[in-house]
């Protein structure tokens, strides 16, 4: 649920009961809170911000089903793992990198519309197409000159 307003909102009313995490940057304007119950489960999690981001939807959606993550995961909305390195953002729409085109194309996507296919990259505006087709070309180049 996504709710909006003014205020400071009446947290007891908006959670369930349980053991509480809470982490707040009063200078961000950012508080975050997250109920668990005594086996650990998420019960709920409550993100509120004046101006900043909020924390991937999907990812704190996926916690109340699986529930496996860390209380300082929760309270920061991302795993703590390492991502992998994307590279340079090349396809804003879906947020895909260089490493990733480059990966699809060692993987054999052989044009634009199969890295597309692989990454979805390429396939919304369209305004990443020349240098998805460039990296392709630079690719297929260096391949042609470690044959030679």
């Amino acid at each position: 649920m996504e709710l909006a307003g003014q205020g400071s909102p009446d947290l007891d009313s908006l959670l369930p009961a349980g053991e509480r995490g809470e982490a707040v940057d009063l200078a961000r304007g950012m508080r975050r809170v997250v109920v668990r119950d005594t086996e650990g489960q998420l019960l709920a999690a409550l993100y509120l911000t004046r101006s900043g981001t909020l924390p991937a939807r999907d990812w704190i959606a996926a916690q109340l089903t699986f529930g496996e993550g860390e209380l300082t995961e929760l309270l920061a909305g991302r795993p703590s793992t390492p991502q992998p390195d994307l590279g340079p953002i090349v396809c804003v729409c879906h947020g895909v990198g260089e490493q990733q085109i480059l990966s699809a194309i060692e993987d054999g996507a052989g044009d634009v519309a199969a890295i597309g296919g692989c990454t979805q990259a390429g396939t919304n505006c369209g305004s990443c197409r020349p240098v998805i087709a460039r990296l392709l070309e630079e690719a297929k180049a260096s391949i042609r000159e470690a044959a030679q």
